[in-house]
């Protein structure tokens, strides 16, 4: 499971395992636990690095607006523009 770490999963596919999952039928549900045993830690490190991005941005804008508005507000390099 370890090799999953680098290695992109299909997440469509992911999805129609867990969308065609019956718990009465054992074929799907040995497949559908060793997929989600695989996919899910990938899909949860892809959430996670995605929140993390999302706060560097947020972050990254609050920056930019607050010297932007800073520059207004105390009239710092209006008059080049």
């Amino acid at each position: 499971m370890p090799a999953t770490k680098n290695r992109a999963r299909d997440l469509e596919f992911d999805l129609s395992i867990c969308e065609r999952w019956d718990l009465g039928n054992p074929d799907i549900t040995n497949e559908f636990v060793r997929q989600a045993l695989e996919g899910w830690p990938y899909a949860i490190r892809r959430a996670l690095a995605a929140e993390a991005e999302i706060d560097r941005l947020r972050n990254e804008l609050n920056i930019l607006q607050q010297q932007l508005y800073g520059s207004e507000v105390y009239g710092i390099g209006t008059s080049a523009l």
